[in-house]
């Protein structure tokens, strides 16, 4: 499997009783080195952030005796940080009680920092439509004032030809009319 499939009890440690060989890669620790007096508990490296996330969403799984899925962060024994996904569900005794816990987790780091660098290009487009949009919403109203005042001329010149027509007509055209009538 690529992952780890686990039977642990029902502690904040998460104490193993027992681990698959895929710890190895997930975790960086041999199975056996995750069950018994000097283990490596699951629960010391689950990241400090999301451990309270993790604790709650599991209990609430088992309050509702239902499987519970979970993605956190652990850090491995060599250091690295990894994203998990983890699918379990109680394991309850035959009065009903829950004893134990038993599910799998796999790597899924890859997955979520593609994620997260498609959320940041996605914010980087969003930016940049915005800003452009700003850029045109400006420059459209620079052209409609522009238009606004090429209008205003374009009247004004034509008042202007208007007015020189009339000169003409009625000023010069009269004056060589009557000069040709005398």
């Amino acid at each position: 499997l690529p992952g780890m499939v686990y039977r642990c009890k029902i502690d904040f440690r998460w104490t193993m009783e027992y681990v698959s060989e895929g710890c190895a890669a997930l975790l960086g620790c041999d199975a056996s080195k995750m069950i018994g007096k000097d283990a490596i508990h699951l629960g010391d490296m689950i990241h400090p952030d999301d451990r309270k996330m993790v604790w709650e969403e599991v209990q609430k799984g088992i309050a509702q005796r239902q499987r519970f899925q979970l993605t956190y962060r652990v850090r491995t024994v060599q250091g690295e940080e990894k994203w998990v996904w983890e699918q379990g569900v109680a394991i309850c005794s035959e009065s009903g009680d829950p004893e134990a816990l038993e599910g799998f987790i796999t790597d899924i780091s890859e997955r979520k920092w593609a994620e997260d660098a498609l959320r940041m290009a996605h914010h980087e487009l969003e930016r940049r439509v915005e800003q452009r949009t700003g850029e045109l919403k400006d420059a459209n109203e620079r052209l409609q004032r522009e238009r606004r005042t090429l209008e205003h001329l374009l009247r004004a010149s034509d008042h202007e030809r208007q007015l020189i027509a009339y000169d003409i007509h009625d000023g010069l055209a009269q004056q060589l009319v009557g000069a040709l009538m005398q």
